[in-house]
C-alpha cells in the first residue's frame, strides 16, 4: 500500500546515496564517447539530481 508520503518521496533524487556520489568526488575518470573520443578528467562535483 503506498502512502501520501511514499508519493511524495517516490522521485529519483531521494533514494539517491549521496555517499556513494560523495566518493566519485576526486577522482580520475576516462569517458570513451560513441565516436571513440577519448574524455579524462578529475570529478570536481556531482549533480545527484539530473539524471
Amino acid at each position: 500500500m503506498t502512502t501520501p508520503d511514499d508519493q511524495k518521496y517516490s522521485h529519483r533524487v531521494y533514494t539517491n546515496d549521496p555517499i556513494k556520489f560523495r566518493n566519485y568526488v576526486n577522482k580520475r575518470i576516462e569517458i570513451i564517447a560513441k565516436d571513440g573520443s577519448i574524455h579524462e578528467g578529475i570529478v570536481f562535483t556531482v549533480d545527484p539530481v539530473s539524471e
